[in-house]
């Protein structure tokens, strides 16, 4: 159910294999998917990403792309930043 969601964006020169519907982590928990990923005119990635209201994110939050293990799928986990 989509309503549960906050939408986020967020911006990567590079998403690396990054696809959609992967999982979105905090601290290694699941707390969202990404929902999509579309190219930008000027050749960056924006990638739309779905997180449950009960997480609060800072102003200074932001987003890397991980890999679990090896050969395993990619994630994007998310550093919630600092609320002061």
């Amino acid at each position: 159910d989509k309503d549960q969601y906050y939408s986020y964006r967020a911006y990567f020169q590079d998403t690396g294999g990054l696809a959609s519907k992967a999982l979105v982590k905090i601290a290694g928990v699941e707390v969202g998917w990404v929902d999509r990923i579309d190219l930008l005119a000027d050749g960056k990635a924006e990638v739309i990403l779905r997180i449950s209201r009960s997480i609060k994110l800072a102003k200074n939050a932001y987003a890397m792309i991980n890999q679990d293990g090896l050969i395993g799928t990619k994630n994007l986990e998310i550093d919630p930043g600092d609320s002061s």
